[in-house]
């Protein structure tokens, strides 16, 4: 599917492209209306969906555009008020039983692409069925493109079609019930952790104050990086840093802290397929 000949292709995850050149406020103003579409025709009550987004160029500027789409198509929006992670955006999507969940991320991606990311009410991926519906809604307005003329996101505030939200409290309280972390607390073990610059800055120090970190500032150009991926040849330093100050664990995250990598004790890489 093209729009102006730029391909938008959804996979099982939803869209990634190269921002500036398919990845446009005007492409995203359009799967914007086809997921309105969709929830207008398979939704049986008012729509509502909860939006976030990573610490990448424009994610802000691009959950903002989203919003403003579907508040303008009259579907309910709860807008994270800062930056949030995947699974921060997983939980509240079925926390607050709305009926998808959208985040601005392209993962692990090089920093010249963002996406957008669907997730079903109950959390998970958009199915293959919800993705083939929204797929077919974007086909459709591909053929006839509509005007595309919504508010700014604080006249839908003032209307209370999109209110903002925290999406970190709720969720460190939900971990704080499964897992016991005082019991880590009181091992004082000696963890050195790395957001890869994305959407986990700052959550380690939220459970475990005296942990470290490493690449803990917003960079959307992910420094020396490369890409916020957690595999061995992106975790030289956090590899380095374990072994030369003695931390009992390295832990690293992806761009939008939805999958991890780790090091142990001896600075050897362990990846997520081991850990889990």
């Amino acid at each position: 599917m093209n729009l102006d000949g730029i391909m938008i292709s959804f996979g099982t995850d939803g869209w990634r492209g190269y921002i500036a050149k398919d990845f446009t406020f005007e492409n995203l103003q359009m799967v914007a209306l086809a997921t309105a579409a969709y929830l207008k025709k398979n939704t049986k009550k008012k729509p509502k969906v909860v939006i976030g987004y990573d610490t990448r160029f424009l994610s802000k500027e691009f959950a903002h555009e989203v919003a403003k789409i579907l508040a303008w198509k009259d579907i309910y929006v709860q807008l994270s008020n800062c930056v949030a992670s995947t699974p921060q955006v997983s939980f509240s999507t079925k926390q607050k039983g709305a009926d998808l969940g959208v985040v601005i991320t392209a993962s692990h991606n090089p920093p010249e692409y963002n996406g957008y990311k669907l997730k079903a009410g109950f959390g998970g991926p958009a199915t293959p069925e919800q993705i083939t519906k929204v797929e077919a809604e974007l086909k459709r307005l591909f053929k006839r493109p509509p005007q595309i003329k919504p508010l700014e996101v604080s006249d839908y505030m003032k209307m209370q079609k999109i209110v903002y939200f925290e999406p970190k409290e709720s969720y460190f309280r939900h971990i704080k019930k499964k897992i016991n972390i005082d019991a880590i607390k009181k091992a004082k073990f000696k963890v050195l952790y790395d957001p890869m610059y994305g959407a986990g800055i700052g959550l380690m120090k939220e459970l475990l104050p005296d942990s470290d970190e490493l690449h803990c500032e917003c960079n959307p150009s992910f420094g020396n990086l490369g890409h916020p991926e957690p595999i061995a040849e992106n975790l030289n330093e956090l590899i380095q840093n374990v072994r030369r100050y003695n931390y009992d664990i390295g832990i690293a995250c992806d761009g939008d802290a939805d999958r991890l990598g780790a090091v142990d004790q001896h600075g050897n890489f362990v990846d997520s397929h081991k850990i889990f």
